[in-house]
C-alpha cells in the first residue's frame, strides 16, 4: 500500500467516525449502567437490552441516510464509492456489537479473548492480502474486520443472555432511551471539545510550530491517563449495580479502595513524569523539541486530577443518575 492508498481509507474512516458518533449518540456508556442495574434480573435485562438495540437500529437507519446522501453529493467520495459504502459498515457492526452489554455483565474475560483473537486474525490477513497499492479494498477490509469480526460473534452470543420468550414487543418503549442517551452523548461532546480545544487555541494564538510542541508534550500525558481512566469502565458496572440494589455499603467501600488504587498509580506517575520529561522528549520527539519539556511537566499534574475526578464523576455521579453534575 503507498501513502495515497492509506490516506484515502483514513479520509474516508474519518467520515465514517463522524457519522457513527451520532449514530450511537451516548449509548454505549448509558446502557452499560442500565444493563448492570437490572443484570441480575433476567426480564428487565432481556427488555431494556432489546429497547436499546431497537433504538440504535433506528440510529442506524438515520446514518445510512446521511451515507447515501454523501455518496450523492461529495466529490472526493464519489471518486471511490465502493470503499466508502465497505468502510461504512463499521456503522451496521458496531449498533449490532453490544460491547456495552458484556461490560455491563462484568464479562470482561470474554471480551478480552474475544478481541485478541479477532485482532490476531486481522493482523494475519492484511499481510497475507494486502500487497500492493491495487489492493486498497482488501485494506479496507482488515480496517472493517476489527469491528466486524468482535461484534458478530457478540450479537450471536447474546442468546446465551436473552430469553425471547419473556420479550413483549407491544409493551417496548425504545425511545424512552433516548433522551437520557442525549445526556450522555453531550457529555461527550464536552468531553471532545476540552480535549481538542488546546490545540485549536494554540493554532489560532500562536502557530503551528507550538501546536507541535504542545503535541509533544502531551504525547506520555494521554499514554498514562489511559491507565488510570481504564479502571471507569470496569468499576462503573459494578457501582451501577450496588447502587441499584441499594447496597451502599459495598458501594462505599468499593469506592474508597478505588481512590486508593488511583492515588497509588497517579501520584507516581505524576512525579515519575515530572522528573522523566527531559529524558523522555528528546529521546520520542528530538532535540528539537526541547521546548516541549516545561509544558510535560505542568501537564502532568492532570494525570492525578483526571484520575480522582474520573472516580468521583464516572464511579460515583454518573451511576448515581446525576450525569447533569458531571456535565
Amino acid at each position: 500500500m503507498m501513502a495515497d492508498g492509506i490516506g484515502q481509507v483514513n479520509f474516508f474512516q474519518s467520515i465514517i467516525s463522524y457519522i457513527s458518533l451520532f449514530t450511537c449518540l451516548g449509548i454505549p456508556m448509558y446502557a452499560i449502567r442500565e444493563v448492570a442495574k437490572v443484570r441480575d434480573n433476567p426480564e428487565k435485562m432481556t427488555r431494556i437490552t432489546v429497547e436499546i438495540l431497537l433504538l440504535h437500529a433506528f440510529l442506524t437507519l438515520l446514518g445510512y441516510m446521511a451515507v447515501a446522501v454523501i455518496c450523492l453529493t461529495v466529490t472526493k467520495v464519489q471518486t471511490d464509492i465502493p470503499l466508502f459504502l465497505l468502510l461504512s459498515a463499521t456503522i451496521f457492526f458496531t449498533a449490532i456489537g453490544c460491547e456495552w452489554f458484556y461490560q455491563g455483565i462484568e464479562d470482561f474475560k470474554y471480551v478480552a479473548i474475544r478481541g485478541m483473537v479477532v485482532k490476531t486474525i486481522s493482523v494475519i490477513l492484511l499481510f497475507l492480502l494486502v500487497k500492493s497499492k491495487e489492493d486498497i479494498l482488501w485494506y479496507g477490509a482488515y480496517s472493517v474486520l476489527g469491528v466486524l469480526g468482535g461484534n458478530i460473534f457478540n450479537f450471536v452470543r447474546l442468546r446465551k443472555y436473552l430469553h425471547k420468550d419473556m420479550i413483549e414487543f407491544r409493551a417496548l418503549h425504545p425511545f424512552s432511551h433516548l433522551k437520557p442517551a442525549i445526556h450522555i452523548f453531550a457529555f461527550n461532546v464536552i468531553v471532545s471539545i476540552y480535549l481538542q480545544l488546546n490545540n485549536v487555541l494554540l493554532g489560532f494564538m500562536k502557530d503551528a510550530e507550538a501546536v507541535g510542541y504542545f503535541t509533544a508534550a502531551t504525547k506520555i500525558l494521554v499514554i498514562t491517563m489511559s491507565l488510570s481512566s481504564s479502571l471507569g469502565a470496569v468499576i462503573m458496572p459494578r457501582t451501577s449495580n450496588l447502587i441499584a440494589e441499594n447496597k451502599m455499603d459495598e458501594f462505599k467501600v468499593l469506592i474508597q479502595k478505588s481512590y486508593d488504587f488511583i492515588l497509588a498509580l497517579a501520584m507516581p506517575l505524576t512525579v515519575g513524569l515530572i522528573f522523566t520529561s527531559p529524558s523522555v522528549i528528546l529521546l520520542l520527539s528530538g532535540e528539537s523539541f526541547a521546548p516541549a519539556i516545561l509544558t510535560s511537566q505542568i501537564v502532568a499534574l492532570n494525570i492525578l486530577m483526571v484520575g480522582i475526578s474520573g472516580v468521583m464523576g464516572l464511579q460515583v455521579l454518573y451511576p448515581m443518575g446525576r450525569i447533569n453534575i458531571v456535565i
